[in-house]
């Protein structure tokens, strides 16, 4: 990844105008990319996502086609904070490593980057291996009663 790029995490719910923004920074030549689309793509069949939530979660979580149900898993997730915490676990890795390697291959020198939220340890806080993004404002959606400092482990399915 090129130190000469200025990379800008745009961040919020659903419908706080993200894409709204991304569109705006495309249009005056921004490389953007979408968390939720690189999510899909781990998501398809055999991909690294798909495996580790059927490793985990159960191959209930699956589609026919061997796709993720998101819907499904979004249901369990929801009304869970540990498996919401584990999900998190088990993707975010994956999705933080597709989009470094998205940006080892752009020659933008802007870049602008759509989640719902970053992860301070993946940014760039970690020794300069993660991604160096710049966010205007940011925060957790970790419940206040939770303790994110809790190990996972398997028996918390």
């Amino acid at each position: 990844m090129s130190d000469n790029k200025f990379i800008l995490g745009v961040c919020g719910y659903i419908g706080s105008g993200k894409s709204e923004v991304l569109s705006v920074l495309e249009d005056e030549g921004w490389f953007v990319i979408d968390a939720d689309k690189v999510v899909h793509d781990l998501y398809k069949p055999d991909a690294s996502g798909q495996r580790k939530i059927s490793d985990f979660f159960g191959n209930e979580f699956l589609r026919s086609d061997g796709s993720v149900n998101r819907s499904k898993l979004r249901k369990v997730v929801f009304e869970d904070v540990k498996k919401l915490k584990i999900l998190n676990a088990l993707i975010h890795p994956l999705v933080f490593s597709e989009i470094g390697r998205i940006l080892d291959g752009v020659e933008n020198d802007r870049v602008a980057i759509e989640a719902v939220y970053f992860e301070e340890k993946y940014g760039r806080n970690n020794n300069n291996k993660g991604i160096p993004y710049e966010t205007a404002h940011q925060y957790s959606p970790t419940p206040p009663d939770s303790n994110p400092d809790t190990p996972i482990t398997s028996s918390d399915k």
